[in-house]
C-alpha cells in the first residue's frame, strides 16, 4: 500500500484525536491489514510513516504537538504537568494532591508515580510551567510558601505575581 492511500485513510483519524493518539492497530484495521504486518504492507514501519506525516503538516487538533523525536514519555509527563497546573489554579499550590492530578491527567496513580517520584518533585515542575506561562494565581502562592522556583525567578514576575493578588 502507498503512502498516499495510507495517509487518505489516516487523515480522518488525525483530525479527530490528532497524530499522537493515531494508533497503529486502528489504522491497520481501517486500511483493510493486520497490525502486525504493517511494515510488510506498507513497506515502512510504523514510526516512519507518522513521521512523514509529522513532516507533511498532519498533525491534527493536538493541543501539544510533539517535535521531532519527542517520546510519548515525554509527552505524557508534559500532560500531568499541565494536569498539576490546572488543579493549582483550580485549589491552589498548596493544595495540589497526586489523586486529583492523576484524575485530571487521565492517568492511574501507578503512571503518574512513575514520572514523579514525590509530590514535591511534580509540584516543582508544576511550579516551573507557572511562572512559562506567567499563571500570576500559582506563583504568588509559591511565592508565599517560599518555593525555591518561586522565589528564584526575576524580580519583574514576583512584583507581576504580588500585584496580581492585592488586585483580586
Amino acid at each position: 500500500m502507498k503512502y498516499e492511500e495510507l495517509r487518505s485513510v489516516a487523515l480522518p483519524l488525525i483530525e479527530s484525536g490528532g497524530l499522537i493518539n493515531l494508533s497503529r492497530e486502528e489504522l491497520s484495521a481501517l486500511a483493510g491489514f493486520p497490525a502486525g504486518s504493517f511494515a510488510h504492507v506498507t513497506g515502512m514501519s510504523f514510526s516512519a510513516f507518522v513521521e512523514m506525516l509529522r513532516l507533511d503538516g498532519h498533525t491534527g487538533p493536538s493541543v501539544l504537538v510533539a517535535p521531532f523525536r519527542t517520546s510519548n514519555q515525554e509527552l505524557r509527563k508534559a500532560q500531568i504537568v499541565k494536569a498539576g497546573l490546572d488543579v493549582a489554579q483550580e485549589v491552589g499550590f498548596a493544595n495540589l494532591s497526586r489523586v486529583e492530578i492523576s484524575k485530571r491527567a487521565g492517568v492511574s496513580i501507578t503512571i503518574l508515580s512513575r514520572y514523579f517520584v514525590n509530590l514535591a518533585n511534580l509540584a516543582d515542575q508544576v511550579m516551573a510551567l507557572a511562572i512559562e506561562r506567567c499563571a500570576l494565581d500559582v506563583i504568588a502562592e509559591g511565592l508565599a510558601s517560599q518555593h525555591p522556583r518561586a522565589v528564584g525567578m526575576p524580580r519583574e514576575l514576583k512584583e507581576a505575581a504580588v500585584d496580581y493578588i492585592l488586585s483580586r
